[in-house]
Order: C-alpha cells, then structure tokens, then sequence
C-alpha cells in the first residue's frame, strides 16, 4: 500500500466512527501546548518533564 491508500483508508474509518479530524487534531494542539509551553520548550529538545 502506499500512502494515499493509508490515507484514504483513515479518512473511512473515522467516516464510520463518526469523528471529525478537525476536532481531533484541534484536541492534539491543545494538549501539546499544554505539555509544551513555546516560552519553556522553543529551541530545546529536553523531554517534556524536564522543562
């Protein structure tokens, strides 16, 4: 398979679950800014908890 395929075959999944991408990545932006504060974490890479 290549990646379209994978691609599509997402899209139809969350079709059928009844999920919106765009929710879920909105929900995805939220939790990382919250784990990742750009004050504390822009242009490091230390792990999460040791910010």
């Amino acid at each position: 398979m290549n990646c379209a395929c994978y691609l599509l075959d997402s899209q139809n999944l969350l079709d059928k679950l009844e999920l919106d991408v765009d929710e879920i990545v909105n929900m995805k932006m939220t939790q990382n800014e919250a784990k990742y504060p750009v004050d504390k974490a822009k242009g490091r890479s230390d792990k999460y908890d040791k910010l």
